[in-house]
């Protein structure tokens, strides 16, 4: 295969024709994504507005309204595992939560051992500097 082939994807690559316009006119603002989803759940095209909702998503990661949009839409079209799974990052359960914790102990653990290390090197600094009491006269 050629280099095509071993291009990496990027976040615009997975998105809708939809979604890549609303990226390019609203690179910062979540707000005419909402419009836009609202105008396809409201005339019918539920698909359209929870494969947007998830486009959103990608685009604006810190933003719970969307996830929770998202994961009503893909209720209403009786995708109810995708909902759950979409609930569950929403609130840091399931596999999402467990994933994140495991990074966190590992984080938590390095921590604690430069912390352990660095309070070793300088208790050993402090016994150098004390030395004999008999020589300090």
């Amino acid at each position: 295969r050629g280099a095509s082939a071993r291009r990496t994807l990027r976040k615009e690559d997975l998105l809708s024709s939809e979604s890549t316009r609303l990226l390019r006119q609203h690179p910062t603002d979540p707000t005419p994504w909402f419009d836009q989803v609202n105008v396809f759940f409201k005339g019918g095209e539920k698909g359209k507005a929870a494969d947007l909702l998830h486009d959103a998503s990608l685009v604006f990661p810190a933003q719970p309204d969307l996830a929770f949009n998202h994961a009503f839409v893909r209720y209403e079209l009786g995708e109810y595992a995708t909902s759950v799974k979409v609930l569950e990052k929403l609130a840091g359960l399931g596999k999402w939560s467990r994933e994140r914790k495991g990074k966190q102990d590992r984080k938590g653990n390095k921590d604690r051992e430069k912390k352990k290390n660095s309070g070793d090197r300088e208790e050993e600094e402090e016994e150098e500097n004390k030395g004999d009491p008999s020589e300090k006269e």
